[in-house]
């Protein structure tokens, strides 16, 4: 594997995990797949619906997929074999530090029994069977254009390098895209250097550097100084009603993560950088993003003035969005 490796390939884990969630009944995942619901949810019962509740109530299921990442589970067989205590049991101390760093070990062995029953009735069901046949040829086909496209297009090297003199941290070899169905309407950052998205719908594919943006996005979660800078976005919660019923809409309207005003700012910011943007189409971008990101705005805006990462001396994004909501150079409007 080289440094400028794109990875772009379906995973039956995942995607039969971001099943559980179309199914559901949480309108914002079920919206998108009305028929797949109706049909399964009558094949499975009220048992089974039941099942999938409780399954979901226990662990989110995008924290599960995180975990199937971790330890290179890719097929359904892998999970209901992880889903082991025995197995579990006999993780060394560094993959269960692993594990309890993405879901507590706690959580996990008080909700083995339901998840594993859960994944169980997807087996016993055949719906690996309809996804194998029916869904991987497509997806196949879709992350074959995209490995071409992208290496040939958007030279991961350039990207990466940029990425991480932007987070203040050394660049990663190579980045994973896994393509899936039952994905929508989110992403998931699997890792620095891996998400799961969805591959679009027959006879369609995603402009590549709308992907790319979403890789780039993707990048940016869990940055160095995330933390005292949700620290610096809670005061700004107490002491602006405004901001604090936009920041409430984007975590449960959007079920979007607290980092997610900070990482669209310097998404925008980058895509500009790199040409993947115009400055017109990123005030678009942010103004329709989430119903409209004020503060992220004003974040792109001043990173774009002030080109702070050309400075000597910096530190990384992270630190420097911290100093300047600290400062209010940075504002709500």
């Amino acid at each position: 594997m080289s440094f400028n490796d794109w990875i772009v390939e379906p995973n039956e884990a995942l995607d039969l995990t971001y099943f559980i969630n179309a199914i559901s009944d949480d309108t914002f995942y079920h919206q998108h797949y009305q028929d797949v619901r109706v049909h399964w949810l009558d094949v499975f019962g009220r048992n089974g619906q039941q099942l999938i509740r409780q399954s979901r109530e226990r662990i989110p299921m995008s924290a599960l997929s995180i975990l199937w990442y971790h330890f290179n589970l890719r097929h359904l067989e892998d999970i209901i074999r992880f889903l082991d205590h025995h197995e579990v049991e006999k993780l060394q101390f560094s993959d269960r530090f692993k594990l309890d760093s993405i879901v507590s070990i706690k959580t996990l062995f008080s909700s083995i029994d339901i998840i594993r029953e859960c994944f169980d009735m997807l087996r016993a069901h055949g719906v690996h069977t309809r996804w194998r046949e029916n869904i991987r040829p497509h997806i196949v086909s879709v992350t074959e254009q995209y490995t071409d496209i992208l290496s040939k297009l958007y030279p991961l090297e350039s990207i990466q390098s940029l990425v991480s003199q932007f987070l203040g941290s050394a660049p990663y070899s190579s980045y994973s895209i896994y393509m899936c169905t039952y994905i929508k309407p989110i992403t998931v950052q699997l890792s620095k250097n891996a998400m799961a998205t969805h591959q679009g719908p027959p006879g369609y594919m995603p402009l590549p550097n709308h992907i790319v943006n979403m890789c780039i996005h993707e990048s940016l979660h869990g940055f160095n100084g995330s933390d005292e800078a949700q620290e610096e976005q809670k005061k700004l919660c107490e002491w602006s009603p405004a901001f604090n019923s936009k920041y409430q809409e984007l975590l449960t309207k959007w079920q979007s993560g607290p980092e997610e005003f900070f990482v669209v700012g310097a998404e925008a910011y980058l895509s500009e950088l790199l040409g993947h943007r115009t400055y017109e189409q990123c005030i678009q971008f942010l103004n329709l993003q989430n119903g409209g990101m004020s503060l992220s705005k004003e974040i792109y805006e001043r990173l774009r003035a002030t080109r702070p990462e050309t400075n000597a001396g910096w530190k990384g994004y992270g630190s420097w969005l911290v100093h300047a909501l600290k400062n209010r150079e940075i504002a709500y409007k």
